[in-house]
């Protein structure tokens, strides 16, 4: 790590990186292509700013059940700004890209500005940025609010004794659960001020139920709006017993090597020709970024400190529960 005062202003070279990825991350939002998520989400927002309707319920997940209507207010925002569909999408696109500079304060805030820029870099890997321009729904706001619970665990850590960091990351939990629900793979984060601490005295617990609390609030109105009627939660539950019994690992090669190479190769697809020179060049470079990446966490493990070996540990749970989720 690379110590320097809180409030001592960023290097150039840093400033400039982050810059670079947030353009190319939302530049191409005005020219995205809308789907029927899009025109969902835009007539939900259009209806909040006419005054038309103000929904309980919001988008509609697998076609089983609602999460909060959060996003809709959301987006409502950028269009009663805006006044376009192009300033709506570059409004999505500007918060997808807050991704960067909340990626750079997590590394920042665990290890100082160094630690920060390759932190801030790696999440430009593998490139799924590319993809997600192409068009916009809630989906696109997953990487923000994950970076911003990260961002909160990573003070939650580092100030353990003030539980404001803790409610933090159960706020930023609930916007990314809102953003999709795969982001309970998030919810170990909520653990970490006990983990820093080694104990969980009432305080702690006190903060954690608090979290809690504040990750499921958004679902709220949802649930609000079901009484009564059935909004999918029947088909829900039914599909959650019959994916438990069917469950199992025989998948799991598949899904690792998809993160690891495929959604990589897609990406960047988009810039290089395949074939040839450059996509050897590629492959090559692909395969000994992730052994070096691989090798550095292996050493970590065994001889880094307490605080890398914690995350470490955090990291493989939440990739554990990922692959089995899918």
């Amino acid at each position: 790590s690379d110590p320097m005062p809180a409030a001592a202003p960023l290097p150039w070279a840093h400033r400039g990186m982050l810059s670079l990825l947030a353009i190319a991350s939302f530049a191409p939002y005005p020219y995205a292509t809308f789907t029927p998520d899009t025109a969902r989400d835009l007539h939900a927002a259009l209806a909040i700013v006419d005054g038309v309707d103000y929904p309980l319920a919001g988008s509609v997940i697998g076609g089983l059940f609602h999460v909060g209507p959060l996003w809709f207010y959301v987006l409502a925002l950028g269009v009663a700004l805006t006044h376009s569909l192009a300033g709506a999408s570059l409004y999505v696109g500007v918060l997808a890209a807050l991704e960067f500079p909340l990626a750079y304060l997590t590394g920042k805030t665990l290890g100082g500005p160094r630690t920060g820029f390759w932190v801030a870099a790696a999440a430009a890997i593998p490139g799924t940025a590319a993809v997600e321009s192409l068009t916009w729904s809630h989906v696109n706001l997953i990487a923000t609010a994950a970076w911003l619970a990260l961002w909160c665990a990573a003070n939650a850590w580092r100030h353990h004794d003030d539980p404001r960091w803790v409610l933090g990351t159960g706020a930023a939990l609930g916007l990314a659960l809102q953003a999709h629900p795969t982001a309970i793979v998030l919810a170990p984060l909520l653990l970490v001020q006990i983990v820093a601490r080694r104990r969980c005295d009432a305080g702690s617990a006190v903060a954690l139920l608090g979290a809690v609390v504040l990750a499921a609030a958004p679902f709220a109105p949802a649930i609000v709006d079901s009484f009564g009627r059935d909004n999918g939660e029947t088909a829900m539950a039914s599909a959650i017993v019959a994916n438990v019994r069917q469950s199992g690992i025989s998948g799991a090669p598949a899904i690792v090597h998809s993160l690891l190479f495929t959604i990589p190769d897609l990406a960047a697809g988009a810039y290089l020709h395949r074939g040839g020179v450059p996509g050897a060049a590629w492959t090559i470079a692909q395969r000994l970024i992730w052994l070096v990446a691989l090798a550095g966490a292996w050493r970590s493990a065994l001889r880094g400190p307490r605080t890398t070996r914690a995350l470490l540990a955090l990291a493989t749970v939440a990739t554990l529960a990922a692959i089995s989720f899918v």
